[in-house]
């Protein structure tokens, strides 16, 4: 978001990491609902799914209307490895197993 702020009209986005993006909103109700039951502790909160991160760029372009304008180029996850260099896993998704034994989701 920061670079499309700048004005970038090309993101270098990798491909070959999986996760789980989270929907602010639905994040938001799940905590207040955590609290209202008082549910302490820590949880993983994320929505159903999975993806990479290239389709998560796309999908923001295509929202903000950019699409046609912003040109997404694919990288591997080494295109950053001078500014990211510890170890990524390729899977970053997360499980809400938590919340589904309490009932939450």
């Amino acid at each position: 978001m920061s670079q499309l702020k700048a004005g970038a009209k090309e993101l270098f986005v990798v491909d070959d990491k999986q996760g789980t993006p989270t929907y602010t909103v639905d994040f938001a109700k799940n905590v207040r609902l955590l609290l209202e039951r008082k549910y302490w502790g820590l949880y993983n909160m994320v929505c159903r799914g999975e993806t990479d991160r290239y389709e998560v760029a796309a999908e923001i372009l295509n929202i903000l209307g950019l699409a046609d304008t912003v040109k997404l180029t694919k990288v591997p996850s080494s295109y950053f490895s001078k500014d990211y260099f510890a170890p990524r896993p390729s899977c970053e998704r997360l499980e809400d197993k938590r919340l589904e034994l309490r009932g939450v989701i």
